[in-house]
């Protein structure tokens, strides 16, 4: 649709309001100007019919237009009508033109097929699916002999889920700055006073790096400011003789600083198995001694 078309939609009460206006004052003129006229709609002429003996039909048809036409005339101003385009963005169109319009009504039913398309694509992909509170029913009825089966017999044999070797381990980053003293830790502030195990979880051109697991405290904090976790890219700060334990004298040494001294090229990451360890208590004292 062009600019005029979008005039007329905007504007069509005030056009209706002009038309009516112009009819209004020909009537008007031709009542002011036109003797013959006004005796045509007058009693003037005894030989047609007349209402309360006053004015004929004809005269009531034109008061009757006169009417309509200021009628069509004041409306507008009595009640405005919205613009069309404030209808539409409070409907969430944008509407600098009607093909705007026309063409975001459009896209919006478009994104409307799409949702229902992947409410469809869900629904179909849940069919088969077991719900939560079905889950132990539908255990018991498995198959000795399904797939299912056989991994969740398997679970306890491997170690894993409930069954696992750790209550509570992560996968962490560790460094070797070389401050560090043997068997202590510098951590955050979620981890500090705590004792944790460390096994190693470096990989070497996609084999895993065997070394000893290793116990440490953590003594100090990393950084003092209460949002460590965000300032520090790394969970652990270790001694570099830990490091030896951990990851293996053929991968790196110390010098007499502390400091790491890397016999093959340094990995970009030094990932290790923390394993948070309960607070030693007297009983489990005697028990290591």
């Amino acid at each position: 649709m062009d600019v005029k078309t979008m005039f007329v939609a905007e504007n069509w009460p005030y056009l209706v309001s002009g038309v009516c206006a112009f009819l209004l004052c020909c009537l008007i003129l031709a009542l002011i100007f036109s003797s013959k006229f006004r005796a045509d709609i007058t009693s003037g002429n005894t030989n047609k019919t007349k209402i309360f003996n006053v004015i004929t039909l004809e005269g009531a048809l034109v008061l009757s237009l006169c009417g309509l036409f200021f009628y069509g005339l004041i409306q507008p101003v009595i009640k405005p009508p919205e613009p069309f385009s404030l209808y539409a963005r409070a409907n969430g169109f944008s509407f600098e033109t009607p093909t705007v319009f026309i063409e975001d009504y459009k896209q919006k039913i478009a994104e409307l097929n799409q949702v229902k398309e992947r409410v469809s694509l869900l629904e179909s992909e849940l069919e088969g699916v077991v719900r939560e509170e079905n889950l132990v029913s539908y255990i018991k009825d498995l198959s000795p002999d399904s797939e299912l089966s056989v991994v969740l017999r398997d679970l306890p044999l491997n170690h894993e889920g409930p069954w696992g070797r750790f209550k509570k381990s992560e996968t962490i980053l560790v460094s070797i700055p070389g401050d560090v003293k043997e068997g202590e830790a510098w951590v955050c502030h979620s981890r500090i006073n705590d004792q944790f195990k460390l096994i190693s979880d470096l990989k070497i051109n996609d084999d895993p790096v065997l070394g000893k697991s290793i116990k440490v405290n953590s003594t100090k904090l990393m950084f003092p400011s209460m949002d460590c976790e965000e300032r520090v890219s790394i969970d652990m700060q270790i001694a570099c003789l830990d490091a030896v334990q951990l990851f293996g004298d053929s991968l790196l040494a110390c010098d007499d600083a502390g400091n790491a001294r890397w016999k093959i090229e340094k990995p970009r990451e030094l990932t290790v198995l923390s394993v948070l360890l309960p607070d030693p208590t007297p009983e489990n004292r005697l028990a290591e001694n």
